[in-house]
């Protein structure tokens, strides 16, 4: 079972070997080395067209399943970069290339010490059952690889249906990361031209940007103006989201003090009024207002666009700076889409506000009946409205704010709760002096 077991995964390579990347002449270039292989060669690449004809004459009958394995995970490819194949798929040249601990830590083997060499050669001369390594350092042109050649056991070939088996390796390590070229032969042993082919292509390669571990660390650090503008944003998400949940809940919370306190100061007030409907006192001021909808719908206007637009502009104008900002700091695409989902929130809740409070508004003021002129009454002590509701008195200690806008006055009994006044509505009392008046008894309370 073990002969069997190797014998698949040494298959599994000799086929990963067949693979190829394409290009149409037998070189290959990164951004730091360059390849030349011998002219014989197809050049293949992940980027290889699958109407390449060249997919045939190096006799790869199935291109789509064959660029599967220059993926990079642990269930299929091998890092592969580029194959050199000739026809019919010899010579074969497979070109790999990764990082690693292992390859980050010595990362220029022609830079290292010789013991250092020595250790690297022996970390990859590991033995392989059923396996005869034979394994050196060579130097080529101021390049250092490591050469390793694996041969099946006699043992191992007669009791194996793949028969004899091969692979031979020149692997180098620059810039942090391991470059290996390798061929392998099965059933039979590497003709010459094969071991020459590779050599060829092992030895061709030309660092054309060969850098130190202390440039590529520096090259991969995070400048600190990248972290200052990723810290920008990141705070600008966390005060913009935070700061919203917190004012809400302070407002929450200081409501509904208010309305507690409020509340406890109404009881008290109705328990002394018990048996008296009558307010003592001369009435100052008499106002009859229409709440129609056109009324209602320019306090909702109000209310959302001018009574709380501070709150309102600030949270649309930080949304609009975190979606500048997220897109001129060139940040990850779903910070950006988060972003300006934020600011599209903040777009719908200001189109959405006025008509929000003008449903509310309706309610209040009796939107499915006829009752819909308010009556007020102004006395020294407190006033009463009816007409939109059983006629009912109230002290002035509940009025929290009072406002005019256009021809209408709004006393607010509530965040976003008002008595509408029209202005031209007053039977009784000096309009010009209301504003006053109300202001003079809430300052009382």
């Amino acid at each position: 079972m073990n002969l069997k077991k190797t014998a698949s995964v040494f298959l599994a390579g000799i086929m990963v070997m067949m693979i190829p990347l394409s290009v149409s002449a037998a070189e290959f270039k990164s951004d730091d080395f360059e390849i030349t292989a011998p002219d014989n060669l197809y050049t293949f690449t992940e980027q290889t067209a699958l109407s390449d004809p060249n997919w045939t004459l190096a006799g790869i009958s199935d291109p789509v399943a064959t660029l599967k394995l220059f993926k990079s995970s642990e269930d299929e490819g091998m890092n592969a970069i580029v194959d050199f194949i000739g026809e019919e798929g010899s010579p074969n040249v497979l070109v790999t290339k990764k990082t690693s601990k292992e390859s980050w830590d010595v990362f220029n083997l022609s830079e290292v010490t010789e013991e250092k060499k020595k250790e690297f050669l022996d970390s990859l001369s590991s033995p392989v059952e059923h396996f005869e390594l034979q394994s050196e350092i060579v130097e080529n042109n101021g390049i250092t690889f490591i050469s390793m050649r694996y041969d099946s056991l006699e043992s191992f070939s007669e009791a194996s249906e793949m028969g004899e088996l091969h692979e031979k390796v020149y692997a180098t390590i620059f810039n942090g990361y391991i470059v290996t070229f390798n061929t392998q032969a099965q059933g039979r042993d590497f003709k010459p031209e094969e071991l020459d082919t590779l050599e060829k292509t092992a030895f061709s390669l030309n660092i054309t940007n060969l850098i130190t571990k202390e440039e590529a660390e520096a090259a991969n650090q995070v400048p600190p103006e990248e972290i200052f503008r990723m810290l920008l944003v990141v705070g600008g998400f966390l005060v913009l989201i935070i700061g919203s949940v917190v004012f809400v809940k302070v407002r929450e919370k200081k409501e509904k003090k208010q309305k507690k306190e409020m509340a406890e100061r109404l009881s008290a007030y109705r328990k002394e009024s018990v048996g008296s409907s009558e307010i003592k006192g001369e009435m100052l001021y008499a106002n009859i207002t229409d709440c129609s909808n056109e009324v209602l719908h320019t306090f909702s206007i109000y209310h959302a666009y001018i009574k709380n637009i501070v709150p309102m502009a600030i949270g649309l104008l930080f949304s609009i700076l975190l979606v500048v900002l997220t897109i001129v700091s060139k940040t990850e695409w779903w910070m950006i889409l988060v972003a300006i989902a934020l600011f599209a929130y903040q777009v719908y809740r200001i189109a959405v506000s006025s008509s929000s409070i003008e449903k509310i508004q309706r309610k209040v003021y009796g939107q499915n009946n006829n009752k819909r002129s308010a009556k007020y009454a102004f006395y020294n002590s407190a006033f009463r409205v009816s007409g939109v509701q059983s006629a009912i008195a109230y002290p002035y200690f509940q009025v929290t704010d009072i406002r005019r806008y256009k021809d209408f006055f709004y006393i607010y009994y509530g965040p976003d709760n008002a008595y509408i006044l029209d202005v031209n509505g007053f039977e009784s009392g000096d309009k010009d002096t209301f504003y006053q008046f109300i202001k003079e008894k809430m300052e009382q309370k």
